[in-house]
């Protein structure tokens, strides 16, 4: 798995960027959008608040949310600036709603719901670093970053270890948490298993928790920061609490030993069709890049783990170190535990590659 930062480092970090950050409620109709004429980027300037560049995934949520198609969106911030901040204020004046606006270092980083709830990651790290600085004599934190966005935190256990699917491996449990600040998924608490003899990292959504960012309305008709009252205060730090006996939950012996029984299933799943076109299934299913399609299945072949369900999903989780983006690398690690926690019908699909006939009739309807 990919190292990422020291704990160390990604308390520093996330303290920093609390200190920095500043979230708005403003009435849509009210904010303006428009082109830099010098360096040709729409930005936007929420009144009485300041002006702002906007990141890539704000957006995106702007395109979403004034129902502008993704690929025009782009291709006319790219060639025709002026004109897509004219757009935007058009949708946003004439079907006026609330937004949140939440914004880091001069930027726009997020544009989203007034109902949006805020469960930041330094009220996360403030509640899990004791617990992890408690366990530090059997807790090793296996990998932590944080993008623009998620926060992610992967801790093992090495005492805590069971027989992986080939002769020989050794799988370690851990917990993964992850979170977003930016509307880009939920708070999760999921098992995290690590193959040690290649320290390739496994994250199973599938016995894992969730917490959705969804609360009440904020806010007035006018555009004004952001504050939690005391009650909101008081809930965050009873549901924090909740998240920090959700970490022990995950990581008793008994969910542990579920996951072993998925692992020793997986190594008598054999793949039943050509690897490639295996691989090709997979790479539409989850949207791989072809780069990222091609290091699977170099993976697959080379690593003599076996043509099974096992060796596919460490060709997955081992293709995630390659990649250069932590969150693509996080979301590679999900997808492997995917793979070992497929339903019979959903791998006889992958495994026979049922999917590919119709993959191949829309290559070819393009191609005409």
């Amino acid at each position: 798995m990919k190292t990422g930062k020291s704990l160390m480092e990604l308390a520093m970090e996330v303290e920093r960027q609390a200190a920095m950050k500043k979230d708005f409620i403003a009435p849509s109709n009210l904010v303006r959008f428009h082109a830099n004429p010098t360096s040709r980027e729409v930005r936007m300037e929420v009144p009485k608040i300041g002006d702002f560049a906007i990141n890539t995934l704000a957006h995106a949520q702007l395109a979403d949310n004034a129902g502008i198609p993704k690929a025009y969106y782009d291709r006319t911030l790219a060639s025709h600036p002026g004109l897509l901040a004219q757009q935007i204020n058009h949708w946003f004046t004439v079907t006026p709603q609330k937004r949140m606006v939440r914004t880091l270092d001069n930027y726009a980083r997020a544009w989203l719901s007034d109902r949006y709830r805020p469960l930041d990651n330094f009220d996360l790290l403030s509640s899990l670093i004791p617990y992890v600085v408690e366990r530090q004599g059997d807790m090793v934190v296996a990998s932590s970053e944080v993008t623009e966005r998620r926060l992610y935190l992967k801790l093992t256990v090495p005492s805590l270890v069971g027989p992986g699917a080939k002769v020989g491996d050794e799988v370690c449990a851990g917990v993964a948490i992850s979170n977003s600040e930016v509307g880009d998924g939920s708070l999760s608490v999921d098992p995290f298993i690590e193959i040690l003899r290649c320290t390739n990292g496994m994250k199973v959504a599938k016995f894992g928790k969730r917490r959705n960012h969804v609360g009440k309305s904020n806010g007035s008709d006018d555009a004004a920061e952001f504050y939690q009252n005391d009650t909101q205060q008081a809930m965050d730090v009873a549901f924090f609490k909740q998240i920090r006996d959700t970490v022990k939950g995950v990581l008793e012996p008994a969910g542990f030993q579920k996951i072993l029984d998925h692992i020793r299933e997986s190594g008598e799943n054999k793949i039943e069709a050509k690897p490639e076109d295996v691989v090709e299934v997979l790479a539409n299913k989850y949207q791989f890049s072809a780069g990222t399609r091609e290091g699977i299945f170099r993976q697959l072949i080379d690593s003599g783990n076996g043509l099974n369900r096992w060796g596919l999903l460490n060709a997955v989780n081992r293709q995630a170190q390659d990649e250069a983006d932590y969150d693509e690398a996080s979301r590679l690690e999900s997808i492997s535990g995917d793979i070992l926690t497929l339903d019979p019908s959903q791998w006889k699909a992958i495994s026979n590659a049922t999917d590919l006939v119709p993959i191949a009739r829309r290559k070819k309807a393009s191609t005409n």
